[in-house]
């Protein structure tokens, strides 16, 4: 089908879907054969019709129902029904149980939705669905099998899902049981990333906005920032201010290093009294802006029409300013006027990661940036970040390991989610805006993490003030086994290990630890996976050739991506396979072994 056609589709779905649940009954089903030119059925022949593409015989078709249907039926592929989307200006949803209102932004969801054309137009899975028509409800249908909240995920971080592990269904169409499991797919590869609780296929299958959209404000802020951190854009540090260390930039999250850019780049424009605090409503006159963009570029993004009176032409001619430096189309200029900061930060992250403008650091300024180039370090502080994520404490969003766990306020509430007996919480000072505050709440989480029995010899509190990175990261990996080892009942490695070594096919591939060389190949690990449902396993892409180094990748990704989509919650790398990281293969088998004992 070309893009014009599955439009079309999705267009049609929602005018015949009278009732706006998602679902087409009998009635409207034979409003939707008339369209079709399909004026000569009987009513009997309508109801043969019908049952033959309800499924799942529940008196209703859902949408890949009836796109099974438009495929088969309409002939060569005629006009699917050519009615556009109702829109409404104000998104107004109906909760089904209280009977009250919520609305949506729907600024936001125009500007999510062509971040995502943007972001997705080449996708080899997804590409041929985008652009999507921002302006309608087409996105809610475009995400409804998982395909695209999977893509998203990869784009945000890429082969956190191995595509060989999708249900693509026959001929292009996967059956409900498959989409669902698509999208918790997805759902379950978000974790960490973004919070997802509360969130399940459901949500997609009946494109529930509010939900839906919440998810996409989170994965669309991670497509448009991911890079502006100083091990991706070493030039940030021009952005420190006087007097201030570097671990103070390090603390910021993406949108406040916009706002110092953006002041950076107002100041070296010698417009100092133009100087922002937020990114929605001080942008909205989009005169700063164009300070900006001529700073990048004076040829391309003159000043001519940032005077212009009426808001919206000014908008609109600092966006030609930005599309002549090739900064993407993703916001309109009658939303980009309504000052929502969640808009009008994807705008200048976008013309951030196009052209930052920053001075490149001589070497002496990049030995002073201290960049990381420890990739062990680096990618054990990514897992353990995003573990901390997962756990989805209120308030704690952790975007710097290192720098957010000195205060002691995040190991707190870490330690206050594994026991909530532990932590003496009248000790801790809430306003701890001293180094002696900051000490006493370090002191308070050590009293607490030896009731958990952490080890913490060799290891002070002054270590977790001090940003010591190798002393935190052994803390915060003993925290996260006592979290795993607790969900299963506090089982001993052994225990682990020799059920693992119990499942069939590892019977000639028996493993003594977690760093054993027998996990290396991937098939001991693909082995577990296929003990808790062995029908999940495509073992026609499983390699058993222990020399090949690109195979044992292979396996390593579909192992991960496997337990995945059986809904374990794990952030190992295939990396951490063939290093044989027993940290990472610690957590994976507690992980299946939760799953085979709810199986149980």
């Amino acid at each position: 089908m070309s893009t014009e056609e599955q439009t079309q589709v999705l267009r049609s779905f929602k005018n015949f879907d009278l009732s706006g649940d998602g679902k087409i009954c009998q009635t409207e089903f034979q409003g939707l054969l008339k369209d079709m030119g399909r004026t000569d059925i009987t009513p009997e022949q309508v109801q043969a019709q019908f049952s033959k593409y309800d499924l799942d015989s529940n008196g209703q078709l859902d949408f890949h129902e009836y796109l099974k249907m438009c495929m088969e039926i309409s002939e060569n592929h005629k006009a699917f029904g050519k009615q556009s989307s109702k829109i409404d200006e104000h998104m107004k949803i109906e909760n089904e149980s209280s009977g009250a209102f919520s609305t949506f932004s729907k600024e936001e969801k125009r500007t999510f939705t062509k971040l995502f054309n943007s972001t997705l137009k080449n996708d080899p899975f997804v590409g041929e669905r985008f652009p999507i028509d921002a302006n309608n409800e087409d996105i809610w249908y475009a995400m409804q099998d998982g395909m695209v909240l999977i893509s998203l995920v990869n784009a945000i971080q890429k082969d956190t899902v191995d595509m060989r592990v999708v249900n693509f269904g026959k001929e292009g169409l996967p059956n409900i049981y498959e989409v669902k499991q698509n999208i918790d797919l997805g759902i379950n590869s978000c974790r960490g990333l973004i919070k997802v609780t509360g969130t399940n296929h459901n949500d997609f299958l009946e494109k529930k906005p509010i939900k839906l959209l919440g998810m996409f404000w989170q994965l669309a802020r991670l497509i448009a920032v991911k890079k502006i951190q100083l091990n991706d854009c070493p030039e940030i540090y021009r952005l420190l201010k006087d007097g201030e260390e570097l671990s103070d930039l390090l603390k910021c999250p993406p949108e406040d290093i916009l706002i110092r850019w953006v002041n950076y780049h107002l100041r070296a424009a010698d417009q100092h009294d133009r100087q922002i605090s937020n990114l929605g409503k001080d942008l909205k006159d989009s005169q700063a802006m164009f300070y900006v963009l001529n700073q990048l570029d004076k040829n391309k993004c003159s000043l001519d029409k940032m005077n212009e009176e009426d808001k919206v032409k000014r908008a609109e001619e600092m966006m030609k300013n930005s599309a002549a430096i090739n900064v993407p189309d993703v916001v309109d200029p009658n939303d980009w006027v309504q000052g929502n900061s969640k808009v009008n930060s994807i705008y200048v992250a976008e013309v951030f990661n196009t052209r930052h403008g920053l001075q490149e650091l001589d070497k002496e300024e990049r030995d002073k940036c201290g960049l990381d180039e420890d990739l062990e370090g680096s990618r054990e502080e990514r897992q353990f970040r995003l573990w901390i994520n997962s756990l989805e404490i209120p308030d704690c969003t952790v975007n710097n390991l290192y720098e957010d766990v000195r205060d002691g306020q995040v190991l707190l509430k870490v330690i206050h989610k594994i026991d909530e007996t532990v932590v003496e919480w009248d000790r801790v000072q809430k306003n701890a805006n001293n180094h002696f505050k900051i000490s006493i709440n370090c002191q308070v989480a050590f009293d607490a993490l030896k009731k958990l029995k952490v080890k913490t010899v060799g290891i002070g509190h002054i270590d977790i003030q001090d940003g010591n990175k190798k002393l935190i990261l052994a803390l915060i990996w003993q925290l996260m086994r006592v979290h795993y080892m607790k969900i299963i009942g506090n089982k001993s490695d052994q225990v682990i290990i020799d059920w693992a070594n119990g499942r069939k096919g590892n019977e000639n591939l028996q493993v003594k630890n977690f760093k054993d060389a027998n996990l290396k190949t991937g098939v001991f690990l693909i082995n577990l996976t296929a003990a808790i449902d062995p029908e999940i396993i495509n073992w026609d892409l499983v390699n058993m050739d222990p020399n090949d180094e690109e195979a044992l990748s292979l396996n390593a990704r579909y192992a991960i991506s496997i337990a995945r989509k059986l809904g374990a919650v794990i952030f190992m790398v295939w990396e951490d396979v063939l290093e044989l990281n027993s940290k990472m293969m610690t957590i994976f088998m507690s992980s299946l072994y939760e799953l085979w004992e709810e199986k149980q």
